[in-house]
């Protein structure tokens, strides 16, 4: 039997400086982003932080929060809200923000593309489009867990 994806919203938004998000009440669901070029920022907890190419982004569930983009710039960025029901919970963040850089570039790389599949895949609706968004992003959530877990100079991570 099918379940229903995980992936609730998903896009691949460019957006000048007059682009923000208010939620004081935050969001039933995950926020992911992924920062292609330019540079946004989150407000959560009256903290302002700024995420910039490479940088991937979880907001927990009922996070009171702002974002945008960095006054005077430009953000390039792909993104989906998301439940809880995927099974590997215990790859997401307890803290209610998280902005992990991503210096390899084959990671970037991987993370753009499967990013792309999963907006494709929502976009089209083709048989098992719905497996298809959870496996991109369960790769995406491996892939910052991986990264989180062991910092290696990413100069030898290239080179591996």
């Amino acid at each position: 039997m099918l379940t229903m994806s995980p992936i609730i919203l998903t896009d691949h938004f460019i957006k000048e400086d007059n682009y923000s998000t208010h939620r004081p009440e935050g969001m039933p669901d995950w926020l992911i982003t992924y920062t292609l070029g330019g540079s946004g920022y989150f407000n959560v907890e009256g903290i302002t932080r700024t995420c910039k190419a490479g940088d991937l982004v979880l907001l927990r569930p009922n996070t009171p929060h702002q974002y945008g983009t960095v006054e005077g710039g430009t953000w390039n960025f792909q993104w989906a809200h998301f439940s809880s029901g995927i099974a590997e919970t215990s790859l997401l963040p307890e803290k209610p923000l998280l902005i992990q850089s991503i210096e390899s570039a084959s990671a970037q790389q991987r993370i753009r593309d499967a990013f792309q599949r999963i907006i494709n895949d929502s976009r089209e609706r083709s048989p098992f489009w719905q497996e298809l968004c959870d496996n991109a992003l369960k790769e995406i959530l491996l892939l910052a867990a991986q990264r989180q877990g062991e910092q290696r100079d990413p100069r030898i991570e290239e080179t591996l």
